[in-house]
């Protein structure tokens, strides 16, 4: 068969979803929902892995906890001062960290960090850069450098102050020192950080603890073995390499958009369902159309390629629709589903993490077309083969 005859059932095909038009939209409305869901998911799923793996290259080597009680506990000077003893280790940094209420906000919308003064010197290294201000010097207290998004979003400048509470309720004042910005727009939104004297402060730990260490290496690529040496050196002592972190975030992610899935799941199979009842009821008009196209030289495949062009026609536009409607949610803030992915903290940057990657487009396509065009086959297969003489008598 010629290139020819094939391109133009294209216009055959298109022709006929407009004049069986109620059939069409049975199918496109399941499909458009369905799509748009799954390209919610997609997008943002994809968004905040990549915004998640790209916070991790700030991160140390090696992340060294303590569990106590079945629970993460505080590590001491005791653990400190031993993984700086051992071979390949360039430094090892304690760290205070958690979730602080900002005064007047939702909260544990931010996430106070304090550290030492080699990591606050060395911020730049860590894909830290400074928008405005100053970074943190060694005798400042009391002083906070804060994410440039988070501070563009409430007007804050060097100078300012800001209110955060603590567990215990308390208030404490911190003086904006400066405002950061770091590769990871997400990380840096809801990012808080002052000196170690402050956070222990905030905090209420005891002198000579610390919420974790973090280690950094000689040679990064033995990282593997270092944590495994720190992990067997003190029971309840746990240590994370930046891989370990980076495998985590994708399975927590992923179970995540998993979990989110199994309602696109129940729309695809209603629109396969749809699709197929659609495919299967062949009207008196059609058959008679049928009839007298294969009369006239029409073979049976003629007719199931026309089907089957119609079916991808409507997918293409299920899923490009799909999209849109997704794009358009998730650019109006994707209400509870931002919640459920970013554990609340949505609301501590003016943005959504979204990607559109060649992969997602591709899984978009594979799950919009593949079962869309499976479910119309058979009946696409049993419309061709209508018998010509009884589809022109009798209908």
């Amino acid at each position: 068969m010629k290139l020819s005859k094939h391109a133009a059932f294209w216009p055959i095909a298109a022709r006929n979803l407009l004049r069986y038009r109620g059939r069409t939209i049975a199918v496109l409305i399941p499909l458009l929902a369905t799509m748009a869901c799954l390209s919610a998911l997609t997008f943002l799923k994809d968004g905040t892995l990549a915004e998640a793996l790209t916070a991790l290259s700030a991160l140390p080597d090696v992340t060294v906890q303590r569990r106590e009680g079945g629970r993460d506990g505080s590590t001491g000077e005791e653990i400190l001062g031993e993984i700086s003893r051992y071979q390949n280790v360039r430094t090892a940094q304690p760290r205070i960290w958690g979730r602080a209420e900002v005064e007047g906000e939702a909260p544990g919308e931010a996430i106070l960090a304090g550290v030492g003064a080699d990591l606050l010197a060395r911020l730049s290294e860590s894909g830290f850069s400074l928008r405005s201000g100053r970074f943190l010097r060694d005798d400042d207290r009391g002083r906070a450098l804060v994410g440039r998004l988070y501070a563009e979003r409430r007007g804050i400048a060097p100078g300012d102050h800001i209110d955060l509470v603590n567990e215990s309720g308390q208030r404490v004042a911190f003086t904006v020192a400066g405002v950061f910005d770091h590769r990871a727009r997400l990380y840096a939104g809801g990012l808080i950080l002052t000196d170690l004297e402050t956070a222990r402060a905030f905090f209420n730990y005891d002198p000579g603890r610390y919420t974790d260490v973090g280690v950094y290496l000689d040679d990064p690529l033995r990282a593997d073995q270092a944590a495994l040496r720190i992990s067997a050196a003190r029971e309840g002592v746990r240590a994370f390499t930046r891989a370990d972190l980076a495998d985590a975030a994708r399975r927590e992610y992923g179970s995540r958009a998993g979990t989110s899935q199994l309602l696109w799941l129940m729309l695809l199979v209603s629109a396969g369902l749809t699709a197929w009842a659609q495919g299967s009821s062949v009207s008196l008009e059609m058959r008679k159309e049928i009839g007298v196209l294969k009369a006239i030289g029409w073979r049976t495949l003629d007719v199931i390629e026309i089907k089957m062009m119609e079916t991808a026609m409507i997918g293409l536009i299920g899923i490009l629709g799909g999209g849109l409607l997704a794009i358009a949610y998730l650019r109006l803030g994707a209400p509870l589903l931002s919640s459920y992915f970013l554990d609340g903290a949505g609301a501590a940057v003016p943005f959504l993490p979204i990607r559109i990657g060649w992969s997602g487009v591709f899984l978009l396509l594979l799950l919009g077309l593949a079962p869309l065009s499976a479910a119309t086959v058979i009946p696409a297969w049993r419309t061709g083969t209508i018998d010509p003489d009884r589809a022109i008598r009798n209908g």
